[in-house]
């Protein structure tokens, strides 16, 4: 850690480096072993070191990853996320056979080729890339760099908070257009990651304690909306490539397609309100007045 970045502000330092290091470690145990939680693990650094990079849109802060690093990381995380993702959908799969009393073995046995073309595709990813270049934070050089204090980040955060928060509530009035629910899960997990942060390094600011169950539980169910998005994604593109009528040949497959639109929808049973809570909590504490009239659901 770079003495004189810590005098400027030493809590985004502090948190790109928690994060990092996380990231390397997980990194360092999945190189060796492949374990599906180190990957999991892994990814939810590489999300908060992402969220920092977003931050540094809105927030003039020196800390930074080197590009060809950051470049490296995103590589990572687009192809574990192709291996996590299919961890998941085999998870799914394995319940749905046990709930609906059918071994789906075809589908199962397609997922078991992509799974050993991902895992050689991530084990070649990452068995070619060295952790030492994941060891130092780059912090531009305070001549070229108008430099904040924290006070001056935490405002910027808020800011920033505040930014989201308006983002959400636009997309909140649609909630059942799938393109809004990608960007709500986003938001929604760099929201969560904020309000960590601000927590762990402002712990006098006004959203220091906010009470993040709530927001965890949406993106939760967001993340298990996404879940059922991809594995249905999945069946689909299994069943094209099985030939024509393929799953009207095989009723099993059009009944897992209907309990994942039904999963979906009740995914999402509420959601609007529940966030629409959520930023009315945030601008009350932010000092923003809430609106007179109450959202009630459609």
């Amino acid at each position: 850690m770079i003495a004189a970045e810590l005098q400027n502000n030493p809590s985004i330092s502090q948190f790109l480096e928690t994060q990092l290091q996380l990231f390397k470690g997980h990194f360092i145990v999945t190189q060796a072993t492949m374990d599906e939680e180190a990957i999991h693990k892994m990814r939810l650094a590489i999300k908060r070191i992402r969220t920092i990079r977003e931050m540094k849109k809105h927030i003039h802060f020196s800390a930074s990853l080197d590009k060809s690093a950051f470049d490296t990381i995103k590589s990572i995380f687009k192809v574990s996320g192709l291996m996590r993702d299919l961890q998941i959908q085999i998870g799914l799969m394995a319940q749905y056979s046990v709930e609906m009393k059918t071994s789906f073995t075809l589908f199962m046995n397609y997922f078991a080729e992509k799974e050993k073309y991902y895992g050689e595709m991530l084990d070649k990813t990452i068995h070619k890339i060295k952790s030492d270049q994941f060891n130092n934070l780059h912090t531009t050089p305070e001549n070229d760099f108008n430099f904040i204090d924290n006070q001056g980040i935490e405002n910027q955060s808020l800011d920033f908070i505040s930014f989201q928060i308006r983002k959400i509530k636009k997309l909140i009035v649609n909630p059942a257009n799938d393109e809004n629910v990608h960007e709500l899960r986003k938001l929604v997990k760099q929201l969560y990651y904020l309000l960590q942060f601000l927590n762990n390094y402002f712990p006098e600011c006004c959203l220091a304690k906010y009470d993040t169950g709530n927001l965890r539980t949406i993106g939760d169910n967001l993340g298990h909306w996404h879940d059922r998005v991809v594995l249905k994604e999945r069946v689909l593109e299994f069943a094209g490539n099985m030939g024509e009528n393929f799953i009207l040949k095989n009723p099993e497959y059009q009944i897992l397609l209907y309990i994942l639109e039904d999963e979906k929808r009740k995914l999402l049973k509420g959601l609007d309100v529940n966030l629409y809570l959520e930023t009315i909590n945030l601008r009350y504490l932010l000092g923003e007045r809430a609106p007179e009239k109450s959202h009630t659901q459609s």
